[in-house]
């Protein structure tokens, strides 16, 4: 079992989260996107793998929790603008005007948001549309918009 004295060898400080910091962020009006505070959360369960490592109990708690977490954020955010959902499915525009759009895209499965760009633009059918987003590490993925996973920086 790990020590509470330990954490700061294992965690760095700059990336420390708690709910605590979550409440005050939510009350001073810190927060300037759902986006933001999503991160925050998912940050403290990344922190709790990384800390108590893949065998722990608490490990497979805090996995557990936030693989609910992300189920709720998705069924509630469905319907919010902004959010990458069907309320944003109806009235987003199509096209190669989104290429060069710096994006953002969370990975659930290991509860980080990557950085990216938007380089191409492909409509398939007339109905399927696509866009390689090419990541800081080089790799890239063609994915679809609107996207409760992807956010549209800036």
């Amino acid at each position: 079992a790990h020590d509470a004295k330990q954490y700061f060898q294992i965690i760095d400080p700059a990336s420390a989260m708690d709910f605590s910091t979550i409440k005050g962020k939510l009350t001073s009006g810190g927060y300037t996107s759902v986006h933001e505070l999503r991160d925050d959360v998912l940050l403290i369960f990344f922190n709790c793998f990384r800390y108590y490592g893949p065998h722990s109990a608490l490990h497979a708690q805090a996995r557990a929790l936030s693989k609910q977490f992300d189920e709720q954020m998705s069924e509630r955010m469905d319907n919010v603008r902004g959010m990458g959902g069907s309320a944003d499915a109806v009235v987003f525009e199509h096209g190669a005007q989104w290429v060069g759009q710096e994006v953002r895209v969370y990975l659930p499965k290991e509860h980080e948001r990557i950085s990216g760009k938007i380089e191409a633009y492909e409509c398939v059918d007339g109905t399927t549309h696509r866009y390689r987003v090419v990541f800081l590490d080089g790799n890239q993925e063609w994915k679809s918009l609107p996207n409760a996973h992807i956010e549209l920086v800036g």
